[in-house]
């Protein structure tokens, strides 16, 4: 072992671990809003007791700091599914493309609440103004403005 290299150890070992810790919360990232779902319909948990957007984002607001939101919000929804016949809404932007991945922003009907809906099936075809139902896998909240959902089945009305 080189002399600098056990004279700095310590540093050196702190450094590896927080290079790991960040590359961990890359790969989450990268993969939680719209990575395509393999579990069968059988494997799915649903919500619990949660029938819109602004059901998610009430629970998970109501606790106090932005860092409770997000663990909450882990904890209850991420990762369950839009039970049918799903969240109605209105298509609020143009759909666009990122990455291979397709985003709409959806206003949710009665609530106003608004739902990112991510898939990598093309959502083009949707207009601002037109009326949709949603289906998905909660991907998370974001800063309780919103709920992202992955794996998303827009059907329009």
């Amino acid at each position: 072992m080189s002399r600098p290299f056990r004279k700095n150890w310590r540093k050196n070992l702190a450094a590896l671990a927080a290079l790991a810790t960040i590359a961990t919360f890359a790969v989450t990232l990268a993969s939680s809003c719209c990575s395509q779902d393999r579990e069968s319909h059988h494997e799915k948990e649903f919500l619990p007791e949660a029938e819109s957007a602004k059901d998610v984002l009430n629970v998970v607001c109501s606790f106090g700091s932005p860092l409770d939101w997000a663990a909450r919000s882990r904890d209850l929804f991420v990762g369950r599914w839009i039970p049918r016949p799903g969240w109605a809404g209105v298509v609020a932007s143009a759909p666009r493309l990122e990455d291979g991945q397709w985003t709409v922003e959806i206003r949710e009907n009665g609530t106003g609440a608004v739902i990112l809906a991510c898939s990598l099936e093309t959502m083009a075809h949707l207009r601002p103004g037109q009326p949709v139902t949603v289906l998905g896998q909660v991907a998370g909240t974001n800063a309780c403005r919103s709920v992202t959902v992955r794996s998303t089945t827009v059907a329009i009305e």
